[in-house]
């Protein structure tokens, strides 16, 4: 199954030496976490890899139980 972000298009101002802290929720679909998952950590360890990441985590809302926060801190 594909994952489909609501984000439709992404164009950060980027001045060097800045820090840009992203804090974003996704809501997923019933029956589809365990995708969701499995793709979020398929991409966790490239995405520290990238010039300028110092942090890229993601965690599972206790509340709902259907939406995953990710929390990302970049540099440039």
């Amino acid at each position: 199954p594909r994952l489909k972000a609501g984000l439709k298009s992404w164009a950060p101002c980027r001045l060097k030496g800045v820090k840009t802290t992203l804090f974003a929720t996704v809501h997923i679909k019933p029956g589809m976490m365990e995708a969701a998952l499995a793709a979020c950590a398929a991409v966790r360890e490239p995405s520290l890899k990238e010039e300028g990441c110092i942090r890229y985590n993601f965690y599972v809302q206790p509340d709902s139980g259907h939406e995953i926060v990710f929390y990302e801190e970049w540099v440039d």
